[in-house]
């Protein structure tokens, strides 16, 4: 269990990193969309204008892209996290079973022995 612990821990920080670069991406597309041009000397305002196009386009695409990894990394944790609730609901439902009594009045965990 350690291990899954540490392995949604490292997840879950890195959820975090990727949603906060998509927020730092979201927030690069908008200030190049809306990079005023018109002070700009007319001859280099289109080349400007196609620039700050293409920036907007490719910080936009990153912050789609880094929400893809937060998208994925969240079903990960959220499927660890099922897993281990699972587990945690048959190791409790083997408890109780090893602590009914049987016909012959003796328990189960008796009969067994020491566990560990």
């Amino acid at each position: 269990m350690r291990d899954m612990f540490v392995g949604v821990t490292y997840i879950g920080k890195a959820t975090r990193d990727w949603r906060h670069l998509r927020g730092l991406m979201t927030e690069t597309a908008a200030d190049f969309a809306a990079a005023p041009t018109g002070v700009l000397p007319s001859r280099v305002r289109p080349t400007a204008e196609a620039f700050f196009q293409a920036w907007t386009t490719y910080a936009g695409e990153a912050a789609r892209e880094a929400g893809e990894f937060v998208t994925s990394l969240q079903a990960t944790v959220d499927d660890f996290q099922g897993v281990e609730s699972q587990a945690m609901e048959q190791f409790a439902g083997l408890s109780v079973a090893c602590d009914d009594t049987t016909t012959n009045g003796t328990a189960l965990s008796s009969r067994l022995g020491a566990v560990g």
